[in-house]
C-alpha cells in the first residue's frame, strides 16, 4: 500500500458503512486505505434488529444493496490511476463560435 493515500468517511449509519467502504474501495483501488466510522441507528437496538420493523427493513434493504454492489458494480478502472485530461491550445468548451451565423426560420 502506498503511504499517504487514504480516505476517511465519518458519521454513516452503521448498516450503510460496509457497502460504502466496498464501493469506495472498488472505485479507488486497493492501494487506497478507506476508513469508515459508523454510528448506530438511534431508531432501534442493532443487537436485536429483528425485533423492530425498521431494523428488519434496514437489514433486508442494505443486504440486497450490498450484494448488488459486490456482484454487479464494476468501475472501469481506479479513478486515481487515470492521467488528468490534457487540454490542447485553442480547445473549445462548447461555446458558440463568433464566426458562425445563426439562421432562424421565419416562415
Amino acid at each position: 500500500m502506498t503511504a499517504g493515500r487514504s480516505l476517511s468517511i465519518r458519521m454513516l449509519k452503521d448498516l450503510h458503512a460496509r457497502r460504502t467502504q466496498l464501493l469506495y474501495q472498488k472505485t479507488l483501488g486497493q492501494d487506497v486505505s478507506i476508513g469508515i466510522i459508523a454510528v448506530p441507528n438511534p431508531g432501534y437496538d442493532a443487537r436485536h434488529w429483528w425485533r423492530y420493523s425498521e431494523g428488519v427493513e434496514d437489514v433486508v434493504k442494505e443486504g440486497v444493496a450490498y450484494l448488488y454492489a459486490r456482484l454487479f458494480f464494476f468501475p472501469p478502472k481506479p479513478v486515481h490511476a487515470e492521467k488528468p485530461p490534457q487540454i490542447s491550445q485553442g480547445a473549445s468548451f462548447g461555446a458558440a463560435s463568433p464566426t458562425k451565423a445563426v439562421r432562424s426560420s421565419g416562415r
